[in-house]
């Protein structure tokens, strides 16, 4: 049903992190496979993937060709989610994705419609919470998703975005995002604060 594909760079930490929040969505049957795009990383990112079972996509390439890469190597979802590494999802998340897919495609809106999750902190302060709300307000009056809140979309809609720019029309992942056809989902992304160096 879903692929994930998550673009890491030096993501060692933050990835385990990222793919043990996956978990329930593998043992639900909602994710059907999980591909890391890594640029060229030189700490354990390779190993994290390797151990999780994920496909690994080693290309020293910016984050936007990474994702390419990754939603043209998919063998098996129908969905794609785009997932930042320093993000985990928060419990539960699968059965709204689950419900949010089989929704879509029983409306017949499939190629149209797409979704983000709820930006939040995971370490709750106050400077945090003023960038919470910055997100929600540009999300709200801008239809502007930050990349930390997730892409949720039809493949074949992204690969379409993906044809589209390579002939010179707009497109790419931002193509694909619309205000009138953007859901927000109730589930939240929660950022992790960045690991020291």
């Amino acid at each position: 049903m879903l692929s994930v594909i998550i673009p890491t760079h030096n993501s060692e930490f933050a990835l385990a992190r990222c793919l043990a929040a996956l978990v329930p969505g593998a043992i639900d049957g909602v994710v059907s496979e999980v591909i890391v795009a890594d640029r060229a990383s030189t700490d354990g990112t390779a190993k994290v993937a390797d151990a999780a079972g994920c496909r690994l996509i080693a290309m020293d390439q910016p984050r936007e060709a990474r994702i390419e890469a990754g939603i043209a190597a998919i063998e098996r979802g129908s969905w794609v989610l785009v997932l930042e590494p320093t993000v985990s999802l928060e419990p539960g998340w699968q059965n709204e994705v689950g419900a949010f897919i089989e929704r879509t495609e029983r409306a017949g809106r499939a190629g149209e419609q797409t979704a983000v999750f709820r930006f939040a902190f995971d370490e709750f302060v106050r400077p945090r919470r003023l960038s919470q709300a910055y997100v929600a307000l540009r999300g709200h009056f801008l239809g502007l998703p930050v990349p930390e809140q997730g892409l949720l979309a039809n493949r074949q809609a992204l690969t379409a975005a993906l044809a589209g720019k390579k002939r010179g029309r707009s497109g790419g992942l931002d193509g694909v995002i619309s205000w009138r056809r953007l859901s927000v989902l109730r589930s939240r992304a929660l950022v992790h604060p960045e690991q020291p160096a």
